[in-house]
């Protein structure tokens, strides 16, 4: 993560760790990202880091802080392992700024 950050243009640098959760490299300090309860019994935990990614990415673009946007990843990536994989039921932004609201 360090050497993306060093080498790359990358101002922030995140690596997903499935049920262990998140890393992220903001600011030269490296940060465990905890993961979420799931909203629902876990099914499939195919496409939670596309979540996570998404999610992530619209609160980076929103300008949240890298600890609140990886907040955003952890929700979406715990909802989508209650999604069958052959499934789409994707959170609404309504439902992950509340969840996030109560953390």
């Amino acid at each position: 993560m360090r050497a993306i950050a060093e080498n790359g243009r990358a101002e922030l640098v995140i690596a997903t760790a499935g049920a262990e959760g998140a890393y992220l490299l903001a600011d030269d300090e490296l940060t465990h990202v905890p993961t979420v309860t799931p909203c629902g019994p876990v099914i499939d935990s195919n496409g939670a880091g596309d979540a996570f990614a998404a999610a992530f990415l619209y609160g980076w673009l929103n300008r949240e802080t890298p600890q609140r946007a990886a907040l955003y990843g952890s929700i979406a990536g715990a909802h989508a392992c209650t999604v069958p994989s052959t499934e789409t039921a994707p959170t609404t932004r309504s439902e992950l700024l509340a969840r996030a609201a109560r953390r």
